[in-house]
């Protein structure tokens, strides 16, 4: 029997509940991101709702289990991890969530790592390392759980040990061209060439770049962003920043910078698939902070701190390739095959 959430006491609550859930909301499959290819999250289809999350872990032993999951993962070896047991009939083994509210306070995603008897639909049951206290104090609480993108190298903290993961095949793209509420942002782009991933991805190409979403521009200019111009960028160094307004990923920065003429301002709605900038040449595009147009790969110390920041391929770009690669774009390339940095 794997570890994740044997107190049984929790299960005539967790019953009702979701009796209840079940009326309003239908379970939907949370497909894995684990292998590469085009399995990497963000699918067309994936859901949310109320769900219910409870807590486990140490100590082990009875209906705690033995403190090895279900995929194989020994929780009392190395360090701690974002981890949640799940029922694999409703999110697939190997897959990355996001839990909010969670007990760690934290945006970042969690591994779905383990399965357990009391776990029986949308019932998420959250590893905590830090005993029996914590475990309690959190109790049986109402959530909202999303996909979540495959972070890479870790998902938490900068402490977590997720499993192996192979880098994306440069130039691939995924059969579907919206995943998630997601566009395509290169949908109407001629001669798209994807380079490497660093604390964005770098792309060359023709014609305009579109939103990966609906939000809300939050930063326009047409020069003097912090980015070039560069010998590639057409003489441009402008950018654009906007905040995601919906889906898994609401709340968030995406930029576009470098060879780019913006075709929007700041405070202008913007709606997925609509014409943001178009190409002078290079660009970059990933995860921003919000401030200008900040990388949040920099933010969270993933950057080289040499004269090419963007020296190394970072957790943030490899999200932001896959984000792109599962709506059907060309993902980045992995620089020296690894990936620096846990989460974004």
């Amino acid at each position: 029997m794997s570890s994740g959430a044997r107190r049984w006491p929790w299960v005539a609550a967790v019953v009702a509940c979701c009796a209840v859930l079940a009326l309003a909301v239908v379970p939907a499959v949370l497909l894995s991101t684990v292998g590469g290819g085009c399995d990497v999250g963000y699918q067309a289809g994936s859901g949310s709702g109320l769900w219910l999350a409870t807590a486990y872990g140490p100590p082990w032993g009875g209906i705690e289990g033995d403190g090895v999951t279900a995929t194989g993962i020994n929780l009392m070896a190395g360090p701690a991890m974002l981890e949640v047991a799940v029922d694999p009939h409703v999110i697939a083994l190997g897959g990355f969530v996001h839990v909010e509210p969670n007990p760690f306070n934290t945006a970042v995603a969690f591994y779905a790592g383990d399965t357990g008897g009391a776990i029986v639909g949308q019932h998420v049951d959250i590893y905590d390392w830090r005993g029996r206290a914590a475990q309690d104090a959190w109790g049986t609480r109402q959530v909202s759980v999303t996909p979540a993108a495959n972070p890479g190298t870790g998902n938490a903290l900068g402490q977590v040990q997720a499993p192996a993961l192979s880098a994306p095949a440069g130039g691939g793209s995924c059969a579907s061209s919206s995943a998630g509420g997601f566009q395509n942002p290169f949908a109407s782009s001629t001669s798209v060439v994807p380079e490497r991933i660093d604390m964005g991805v770098d792309y060359d190409g023709t014609g305009p770049i579109d939103a990966l979403g609906d939000g809300i521009v939050t930063y326009s200019v047409s020069g003097g962003a912090g980015w070039g111009p560069f010998s590639c960028s057409g003489g441009h160094g402008g950018a654009v920043v906007y905040r995601l307004g919906d889906g898994p990923d609401a709340g968030r920065y995406v930029y576009v910078t470098e060879g780019i003429i913006p075709l929007v301002t700041a405070g202008e709605r913007v709606q997925a698939g609509q014409a943001i900038a178009s190409f002078t040449g290079c660009i970059e595009t990933g995860w921003g902070t919000g401030v200008g147009a900040d990388p949040m790969a920099a933010a969270l110390g993933q950057a080289c701190s040499s004269g090419d920041a963007g020296c190394v391929s970072t957790a943030c770009g490899w999200s932001m390739s896959q984000l792109i690669q599962a709506a059907g774009g060309p993902p980045g390339i992995v620089q020296g095959g690894r990936i620096v940095g846990s989460g974004c």
